[in-house]
């Protein structure tokens, strides 16, 4: 994913959540969205999960059904390029058609105003690939356990 200092970010052992990159401070933040922000009039921002050259994930609260969600809007360097928008709109289509067991679920898609779109899923809690591999080896039984579930 680019800078080679990428981070995985998955949950309950299973589902992959997003990626982030660590880069400058203000380059990979999304446009003019600050933490309890409210997104399409439906999701109040929380706090930033991580952020990659594409786009930001936050956790999200959504005020309609009262449960938290994880939500990607487009950096304002993605914004840059012409094809930003219509490579993300693809994205949204692609993982709202896709089911599997062991991937995120994504419940909604849309304009966040500014012409940034957005794109809501399941969040999971737990914790990162970074953290658990910084916690030690895996056992076996562990990584067979893990990769079953990916599997599916």
């Amino acid at each position: 994913m680019g800078s080679g200092h990428e981070k995985q970010t998955a949950f309950r052992g299973r589902r992959i959540a997003c990626y982030a990159a660590r880069v400058g401070p203000d380059y990979r933040k999304p446009a003019t969205w600050a933490l309890g922000t409210s997104v399409a009039g439906r999701y109040r921002l929380e706090a930033l999960l991580g952020a990659g050259g594409f786009g930001a994930v936050f956790r999200a609260f959504d005020l309609h059904t009262q449960t938290p969600v994880a939500i990607k809007l487009l950096t304002r360097s993605a914004m840059l390029h012409p094809d930003a928008v219509p490579r993300f709109h693809r994205e949204a289509r692609l993982a709202m058609s896709f089911r599997h067991p062991s991937t995120v679920r994504v419940f909604d898609s849309g304009d966040a105003g500014e012409g940034t779109p957005y794109i809501t899923f399941e969040l999971l809690e737990g914790v990162s690939v970074e953290e658990r591999l910084a916690a030690g080896p895996i056992p076996v039984e562990e990584a067979v356990a893990i990769a079953s579930a990916v599997l599916g």
